[in-house]
C-alpha cells in the first residue's frame, strides 16, 4: 500500500511540474521598459542600430531590421551581423498597438552572422512614435537556442516612413 501511495504521489508531482512548465512557455511575452537587449541564439546581444525598409523590387515586405553592430548608413544595411528581422503588414501598423506573431500579420526572425536562423515561438512589436524619419518602438522576442530579447528601440530610415500613418 505504501508503494502505491508513493507512486501516486510521484505521478501527481510529475504532472504538476510538467503542467507548470508548459503554462510558463505558453504565457504571452510582456514588454520590458529598458533598452533592447538580451540573448540572440545563445549570445549576449544589445541593440545598437537598425533601419526600416519598404517593400520594393529588392525587399519583398515592409520590414524593420535591428542589429548589435553600428551601420555605415541607414540607406544601406549590413545583413551579415546578428540581427532581428521583422516583416510588417503591407498596410503598416497602427501606433501604440501591440502586434503579435500569433494573431497578426507580423513575422519576427533572428539570424546570426554565420546565417543560422532561429525559430521565434513568441513575440510582439509595438511602434510608439514616428517623427520624420525616426521610428521608436518596443519588441519582445522569445525563441529557439537561447533567444530572449526585450526592450525599446529607436531607428532612423533614409526613407519617408509612411507605412505607419
Amino acid at each position: 500500500m505504501k508503494s502505491i501511495t508513493q507512486l501516486a504521489f510521484s505521478a501527481c508531482l510529475l504532472f504538476l511540474l510538467c503542467s507548470c512548465e508548459e503554462s510558463e512557455e505558453n504565457e504571452p511575452a510582456e514588454f520590458v521598459d529598458r533598452p533592447l537587449s538580451g540573448s540572440l541564439l545563445g549570445n549576449d546581444w544589445t541593440f545598437v542600430d537598425g533601419t526600416f525598409v519598404k517593400a520594393d523590387s529588392f525587399f519583398e515586405f515592409n520590414g524593420i531590421y535591428l542589429t548589435a553592430v553600428p551601420q555605415a548608413s541607414h540607406c544601406t544595411f549590413d545583413f551579415s551581423s546578428n540581427l532581428i528581422s521583422v516583416s510588417l503588414p503591407e498596410d503598416g501598423l497602427q501606433l501604440n498597438t501591440a502586434y503579435s506573431i500569433d494573431s497578426d500579420d507580423v513575422n519576427i526572425g533572428v539570424i546570426d552572422g554565420s546565417g543560422q536562423i532561429g525559430f521565434v515561438r513568441d513575440g510582439k512589436i509595438e511602434i510608439t512614435s514616428v517623427v520624420d524619419k525616426v521610428l521608436t518602438g518596443k519588441i519582445v522576442v522569445i525563441g529557439s537556442n537561447g533567444t530572449n530579447l526585450n526592450g525599446n528601440f529607436e531607428i532612423e530610415s533614409c526613407l519617408d516612413i509612411t507605412a505607419f500613418n
